[in-house]
């Protein structure tokens, strides 16, 4: 009897599986002090056809239903001048950051080769101090402003431009310099960021003539998660500049975004294979193809990312998560094997695999995957999510409630909950009705019995609020031995 009631459970769950909200995108944003932030953004939007009623929000854009592959995406903070980012070495040494590279004094430093007064000057001289102004007084200290935060050295950047701001408050330079300080302290840090925007901001309201300040607004307004602030701000940008840097951090929004075809398009514009891009934005073409349902060009992009790039386990991965979307489940499951050799502690690897395991109904073998991944990633909730689902397609509800439990405890929801944490109030519940009706006839089960909402309500991804009273069902509790 407890089997034909897991053939009723494994019907409406692989119906809530298939329209799982997946993720979409990493984001990792690299900081001048090496640390990393990494943004997870989940879909939040139902796609489009679907019924009315589950329609809270309008999609971006409409796509298949198609299983998550996400990327690694490294975002290092711009530089102050973004000529830097094609060819520095034609440019003044204290203009790129990489001045701290080719020998400078420091504060504690007992010999060097540049002071950041001679690259201050030499910087002068050149006539490519950014936000340079009439007045020559004021270039200068902008210059040594610059050099400093180049350098390395943020506190003094900051005070010169404060100094500056004294005597100049329309000074649109020192306003520019002090958001990039604030970013190079490390945008994630929530305040930063903020602060970072609120001088970017003041400058632009100086003076709206300048895309570098545009670029680096958007950069911090991607460390906020402000994703349709970010979009505007680089659309603005690209009006008067073509930096393949631009167009690649613009493809990453708009993937973000779920702007498929302008994903492709800003990704299309930087395969130039002379471009240090070139790679990170053929892979991206490759995700933005396969979330538009051109899932065999998709495959074509990730092979040819394999070639350039053997070991690029985000390719291997989603090449393997794109062979199961068509049905090829060997080359799938070879290419999940070969992503883990490549690399063992890749979480989206063993989450994939695991998914493919547990439509394919091998459920102690999805299991243990998602075990490796939580190992790696114990904040993953997907992986946590489906191994409660697995806890109980396989009749351990005691398991299962304590794993969905887990999802619930550990991703309240500050402002919206995410799918995840909604349904697993649902499996919670529906767990412990099974339990519950073991020795029920299969005839007589009725999933409807105890609630006339909850499955409609569950199918359609709805907060775990009822129009009539809903009173909790009995029996296992998280807390029992």
């Amino acid at each position: 009897m407890e089997g034909k009631q897991l053939l009723v459970f494994t019907c409406l769950v692989s119906c809530l599986f298939a329209i799982n909200v997946y993720d979409l995108e990493n984001i990792h944003v690299e900081n001048e002090d090496g640390t990393t932030q990494i943004f997870e953004v989940k879909r939040l939007e139902p796609m489009s056809g679907e019924a009315c009623a589950i329609c809270s929000q309008n999609t971006v854009n409409s796509s298949p239903r198609l299983a998550p592959i996400r990327s690694n995406v490294f975002i290092a903070v711009g530089e102050v001048a973004t000529e830097c980012e094609e060819n520095s070495a034609k440019l003044p040494v204290g203009l790129c950051s990489n001045a701290k590279d080719q020998g400078h004094c420091t504060r504690d430093g007992v010999s060097c080769e540049h002071s950041p007064e001679d690259l201050a000057e030499d910087l002068l001289a050149s006539e490519k101090v950014p936000m340079q102004t009439k007045n020559n007084d004021i270039n200068s200290k902008l210059a040594l402003g610059f050099v400093s935060i180049n350098v390395g050295n943020l506190d003094d950047a900051m005070q010169i431009f404060n100094n500056i701001l004294v005597y100049h408050p329309d000074s649109v330079g020192a306003y520019y310099g002090r958001g990039i300080v604030y970013q190079r302290m490390g945008i994630q840090e929530i305040a930063n960021a903020a602060k970072s925007v609120r001088e970017f901001t003041e400058a632009i309201m100086k003076d709206e003539n300048h895309h570098e300040i545009y670029e680096r607004r958007a950069e911090s307004y991607i460390a906020l998660q402000h994703f349709n602030d970010a979009l505007k701000d680089l659309n603005i940008a690209a009006k008067s500049s073509s930096s393949k840097r631009l167009f690649f951090i613009r493809g990453i929004v708009h993937l973000l975004l779920e702007n498929f075809v302008e994903a492709e398009e800003d990704f299309r514009r930087n395969l130039d294979t002379d471009n240090s891009l070139y790679v990170g934005s053929y892979f991206h073409l490759g995700l933005a193809l396969y979330y538009q349902g051109k899932v065999r060009n998709a495959i074509e992009v990730f092979k040819d990312v394999l070639k350039l790039k053997p070991d690029h386990v985000e390719a291997s991965t989603s090449l393997g998560q794109a062979f199961r979307e068509i049905g090829n489940l060997k080359p799938a499951w070879k290419r999940f094997n070969q992503s883990v050799h490549m690399n063992p502690n890749h979480a989206q690897t063993w989450q994939l695999w695991g998914s493919m395991l547990y439509t394919q109904g091998e459920h102690r073998g999805a299991r243990l995957h998602f075990d490796k991944c939580l190992d790696i990633n114990p904040s993953n909730i997907n992986c946590q999510y489906m191994k409660s689902l697995t806890y109980i397609i396989m009749g351990k509800y005691y398991q299962g409630l304590k794993s969905s439990m887990k999802v619930m405890i550990n991703n309240t929801p500050a402002i919206k909950a995410s799918p995840e944490f909604i349904k697993a109030h649902y499996l919670r519940e529906y767990a412990r009705f099974l339990h519950s009706k073991l020795d029920t006839p299969l005839v007589d089960l009725d999933i409807d019995s105890f609630h006339p909402e909850f499955k409609d309500r569950w199918t359609k991804q709805l907060p775990f609020h009822f129009k009539k009273t809903y009173k909790e069902q009995p029996g296992l509790q998280p807390e029992i031995k």
